[in-house]
C-alpha cells in the first residue's frame, strides 16, 4: 500500500494516456498532469519516464526538493525511491531562477505559474503490475508539503503487445511471397516483412526487412544487427552485413 503524503489545501484529479493522478495543493496548486516514455513506446519495464506538471505557486520559494516512491499493489514496501532539488544550489544557498526540477515563471512573484519535470525508469514489478507512483515537494519551510500527487498506472499495453508476440502471427508478403521464422531472446518479434520497391525479388534489387516486437525488460543503450544470405546448395553464405542499432560518436 502506498503511504500517505500530506499537503494542506485543494484537491484534484485528471487521468492521461494510461494513468490516473490524484493531488493535494499546498502552496502550489496542481491543474495538470502528464507522464510519457522518451522513447514513445508504451508504459513498459526499463522505460525512462519524464512526469510533468503544471499550476500557481504561492511563494516566496527560496529552495526545496521534489521527492517520489513507486509502490506496487500487493507489495508491503515501496520499490523505488528518488528525489530531485528544485533549484541548482551552493554553500551559499539556491537560486530560484536556475532550475533543475522546479522551473517558476516569475521567481519574484508572490504568486507565479510554475512547472515541475522529473525523470524516473519504470519498474518490471513482481505481482500485480499496477503501480502507484507517489510525488510530493517541500520548500524551505519543509512542512507543509507544497503539493502531493499520486499517479496510478500499469502495464497492460506492453501485456498486450507480448501476448500478441507470442500469438501464432501470418506471413507479411511482398508482390512476391516469402517465409520466415524467429527465435525470440530480448527482443520478441511480433512481425517480419520484406519488400523490395518493385514488389518482386530480382537479382541486385535493393530489399528492407522490418522487424517489429517489443523488449523484454531491458534497457538498449547500442547493439549491432547483422545479416548473412546463404544459397541452398552452397556451403558458406554469400554475403553478409551489418548495421548499427544507433547513430553513435566516441561519446557513446
Amino acid at each position: 500500500a502506498a503511504a500517505a503524503v500530506v499537503a494542506v489545501g485543494v484537491a484534484a484529479n485528471g487521468s492521461g494516456a494510461g494513468f490516473n493522478w490524484e493531488s493535494e495543493a499546498g502552496a502550489f496548486t496542481v491543474t495538470t498532469v502528464s507522464l510519457t516514455t522518451k522513447s514513445g513506446n508504451p508504459f513498459g519495464p526499463g522505460e525512462v519516464c519524464t512526469l510533468h506538471f503544471e499550476g500557481n505557486a504561492t511563494g516566496p520559494v527560496l529552495a526545496g526538493t521534489v521527492k517520489y516512491k513507486l509502490y506496487e499493489d500487493g507489495v508491503q514496501h515501496f520499490i523505488d525511491q528518488g528525489n530531485y532539488p528544485y533549484f541548482q544550489c551552493t554553500n551559499k544557498g539556491c537560486d530560484p531562477t536556475a532550475p533543475v526540477a522546479l522551473t517558476l515563471n516569475n521567481p519574484n512573484d508572490k504568486v507565479t505559474p510554475y512547472k515541475v519535470s522529473v525523470d524516473y525508469t519504470m519498474h518490471m514489478g513482481s505481482v500485480t503490475k499496477d503501480f502507484r507512483l507517489v510525488v510530493w515537494g517541500m520548500d524551505q519551510n519543509k512542512f507543509p508539503y507544497d503539493f502531493s500527487i499520486t499517479i496510478g498506472y500499469n502495464f497492460t499495453a506492453a501485456a498486450e503487445a507480448a501476448a500478441a508476440a507470442a500469438a501464432p502471427r501470418a506471413l507479411s508478403t511482398n508482390v512476391d511471397p516469402f517465409s520466415e521464422h524467429s527465435s525470440d531472446g530480448t527482443f520478441k518479434v511480433s512481425s517480419v516483412t520484406l519488400a523490395t520497391p518493385s514488389g518482386h525479388w530480382a537479382p541486385g534489387a535493393s530489399a528492407t526487412a522490418t522487424v517489429a516486437g517489443v523488449v523484454d525488460n531491458k534497457v538498449i543503450k547500442a547493439g549491432t544487427i547483422k545479416y548473412k544470405v546463404y544459397e541452398y546448395g552452397m556451403q558458406h553464405f554469400i554475403a553478409q552485413g551489418f548495421s548499427d542499432y544507433f547513430q553513435c560518436d566516441n561519446k557513446g
